[in-house]
């Protein structure tokens, strides 16, 4: 589990993502910004397994079994790494990381 500011992250031991909470900046991965009362899946990862994740204040990162980067949420300063400052409101995969073992 990963707790944010107001939003939160659960993976399940067959790495299946969920988030619920406040939605606001996209941080919750759902593709919109509604919040979200009840744990609901982050299907963006099809069969993709996620081995790890982390909450920050507005924005999510994940790191998938494979060891790839992705993040979400608020982006004003440049927190999700991704070279630019639009927040996102599904996971982006972070090319910069791509060959490094994370």
């Amino acid at each position: 589990m990963a707790a944010g500011t107001k939003h939160s992250l659960v993976l399940t031991a067959s790495g299946h993502l969920f988030s619920f909470g406040y939605g606001d900046n996209g941080q919750l991965g759902l593709k919109n910004t509604d919040n979200q009362k009840k744990p609901t899946l982050v299907a963006d990862f099809g069969d993709i397994k996620i081995r790890k994740i982390s909450a920050g204040n507005f924005h999510s990162l994940v790191q998938t079994e494979r060891g790839d980067i992705y993040a979400t949420g608020l982006n004003k300063d440049g927190q999700l790494g991704l070279g630019s400052t639009k927040s996102k409101t599904s996971f982006t995969y972070l090319s910069c990381f791509a060959g490094i073992n994370i």
